[in-house]
């Protein structure tokens, strides 16, 4: 990720930066003065960086995009006007910044102390540590823990992103270092910190027409072809991707790349290759041998430090090729988070838990909202997991609007809003920033605020999305669309695409991803010698007869135990690299 590692210290307990410079990265530029220090580093492209010529005095960081919209119209801030923005009155709890769309992290120092800022979503954030007379403060979670040694794992805190779709709060997961969340505002001064402040994010539910979100979205789009670098979208067989391709290339194609990760076999591979070539737009696939084990595990280990088990370890494979991107000269634009634009997310909870909302049934909603990843800890563990969950649901649940005023679309919408964009997307955010010159329209705040004006009904089952295409590139809907590894009909209502992908699995016609299954091969040794280690056979967190059953029940050839095993694995990986 584009990153930042800072210390605040005390005049007593002045930030020495010899061994600070140990706990991060090669940085691209360093500011250190009598009790301050601060790092940051990545790509030019996502990391902004101005001091004052007497580093003394000021100076400021911006790590991510802005993106500023004035009417429908949207670009891309550059180092002047965060200058213009961040040398104003910054002191944690400006507004200056509240308004921007994007993806960021600011921070801004000056004699009177050091104020941090994160956008409104959350979608990049900065992690804390008070430590005697100094304050340690990162967007990288491992590298606080290393430079404090504080790595206990808060197991309360994991439960909902270990137990659900993913967490509910807005805490770290570490005892002891705390996150700022969506908007979220601190101010460090002597070693202490002086005031933190954040705020949940709630549009208004009515008043405006999904074309309002259209026009809004299509400046996200153009604004991209600011830039010197050449467009590329992440083009998939799914319906966000598709959008965008048509809202991208309406003007006529332009110059217009996509890229695919995958398979050849793979339909969402096949169905994007058809549909770039449709419209001209040279498609770039992505689909190399995977490595030897030592560079799998090399890959494996910086992924989980980074995502912070929001995905499983077999990911960092798939998800390799960013870099690559970067060295074509390109930029990338993604359809990430498109289905809360057309009603997708968390349909089983709007369907089956409405009522259960409304009265805020913890206990009736946890099992809609559990996502299996095998039980691999003690009883003892496992119990902090739940009782946590069931915390920082009822939490959750009392900081969101009443679901009778908004309705159920509206509700659980604004829930993944508030909840899988900053602890799902956000980690993976920072990862490409550090990859990649990289936004996604569809997830700005500007676009989500015109969505939730609107009507739900015009958004439910992908209708502005499938009326747009064929209004604009309908050549687009000639194509199937891909769903869980089978195609179905362009324009097919929702029902019918269940029908017809679950009618299709049954059947055993669809694509099954290998990934998993290649990655645990190639490292078969390791997880082998890891699950009869000491370190885990000793560990009091485990429950290691149940980790090496799993294990030898895979290698053995029951596919069934390969989520217990990466997820296992995954989990391992994260506990042991918070260790220096």
């Amino acid at each position: 990720m584009s990153w930042i590692f800072g210390v605040c210290a005390s005049d007593n307990a002045a930030a020495k930066s010899a061994p600070l410079a140990r706990f991060h990265d090669t940085p691209l530029h360093v500011c250190s003065r009598p009790g301050f220090y601060l790092a940051v580093g990545g790509i030019d492209e996502t990391c902004h960086f101005r001091t004052t010529e007497n580093t003394r005095t000021g100076g400021w960081v911006v790590v991510g995009m802005g993106l500023e919209r004035s009417d429908f119209q949207v670009r891309i801030l550059t180092g002047d006007d965060w200058d213009r923005k961040l040398t104003s009155t910054f002191d944690g709890t400006t507004s200056l910044l509240d308004e921007l769309d994007g993806h960021f992290t600011a921070v801004r120092w000056d004699s009177k102390g050091i104020a941090c800022a994160c956008d409104q979503l959350g979608q990049r954030t900065l992690y804390y540590v008070e430590s005697g007379e100094e304050v340690f403060f990162s967007t990288r979670l491992d590298w606080l823990a290393h430079a404090t040694q504080r790595n206990e794992v808060d197991f309360e805190a994991l439960g909902s992103k270990w137990l659900l779709f993913n967490q509910l709060s807005y805490d770290s997961c570490i005892k002891g270092i705390r996150r700022l969340g969506p908007s979220g505002r601190a101010f460090f001064s002597n070693g202490v910190l002086k005031k933190e402040t954040g705020s949940v994010w709630l549009p208004v539910f009515s008043g405006g027409k999904i074309d309002d979100a259209i026009a809004v979205v299509e400046g996200f789009a153009d604004c991209a072809f600011t830039q010197p670098r050449t467009v590329t979208l992440g083009l998939s067989g799914g319906i966000d991707s598709r959008f965008l391709l048509a809202m991208l290339t309406r003007k006529g194609t332009g110059d217009v790349r996509v890229h695919t990760f995958g398979e050849p076999e793979d339909p969402d591979v096949s169905v994007a290759a058809m549909v770039a070539r449709s419209v001209g737009a040279e498609q770039t696939l992505f689909n190399d041998p995977i490595p030897d084990p030592d560079t799998c595990l090399a890959m494996a280990r910086s992924y989980v430090a980074q995502t912070q088990l929001i995905e499983p370890v077999a990911s960092a494979v798939r998800l390799r090729y960013y870099g690559r991107l970067r060295a074509l000269g390109r930029m990338m634009i993604d359809g990430g988070f498109g289905e809360i634009a057309r009603r997708q997310y968390l349909n089983r909870l709007a369907r089956f838990g409405r009522f259960a909302l409304r009265r805020g049934d913890v206990d009736a909603l946890l099992p809609l909202m559990s996502v299996p990843r095998g039980r691999v800890f003690v009883p003892e563990v496992q119990k902090m997991l739940e009782s946590g969950t069931r915390r920082d649901l009822q939490t959750t649940l009392e900081s969101m609007p009443p679901l009778r005023d908004v309705g159920i679309g509206n509700f659980v919408d604004l829930l993944a809003v508030r909840t899988r964009v900053p602890n799902y997307g956000g980690p993976e955010q920072a990862r490409l920033d550090c990859e990649v010159f990289n936004f996604m329209p569809f997830v700005q705040p500007s676009f989500l605020r015109a969505v939730f004006a609107s009507d739900v009904r015009t958004r439910a089952n992908a209708r502005f999305y499938r009326r747009y295409i064929a209004s604009r590139k309908k050549a687009l809907t000639r194509f199937p669309l891909v769903k869980s590894g089978s195609t179905y009909r362009f324009g097919l209502p929702l029902l019918a695409v269940h029908a017809t992908t679950f009618a299709k699995k049954k059947a055993g016609r669809y694509y099954r991803d290998g990934s998993t299954d290649a990655f645990l091969h190639t490292i078969r040794e390791y997880v082998q010698d890891l699950a009869a280690s000491q370190s885990v056979l000793s560990c009091p967190l485990y429950d290691s007869a149940a980790i090496r059953s799993a294990v030898q029940a895979y290698y053995s050839g029951v596919p069934g135990f390969a989520g217990t095993v990466a997820w296992w694995l995954t989990f391992e990986m994260w506990r042991s690299g918070l260790k220096r």
